[in-house]
């Protein structure tokens, strides 16, 4: 193999994901997804939040320098899950194709 890692490091978003109660704001049931309602500002709430997760984890001190160790970035399972649940995948997400566009061209090496 002529890979350039010779490490692995994980490093990871801890956060709460399961559905809210009545304390959260759902409003006529005992739990719900929270979020906006309104996809698109949705959405970008998460990549804002995805991306200082990223940001804080790349300027901690645990971040490994060395560029022969691969970075593997973790998140809940659930995170990318709207009001409404999990968001729509296929020929009508543009949005959903458009923020992921936006996380890939920041994370892209300069």
């Amino acid at each position: 193999r002529n890979s350039p890692y010779r490490k692995v490091q994980f490093l990871g978003l801890s956060l709460f994901t399961l559905p809210g109660t009545s304390g959260d704001g759902c409003n006529g049931t005992t739990q719900c997804y929270l979020g906006s309602e309104n996809i698109s500002e949705d959405l970008l709430h998460r990549l804002g939040i995805m991306m200082d997760s990223i940001e804080t984890a790349y300027t901690s001190s645990l971040w490994d320098r060395d560029n022969s160790t691969l970075k593997i970035f973790v998140a809940p399972e659930f995170f990318w899950r709207g009001r409404q649940g999990a968001y729509q995948l296929g020929p009508s997400s543009a949005m959903m194709r458009h923020t992921f566009r936006l996380l890939q061209a920041r994370l892209a090496d300069p």
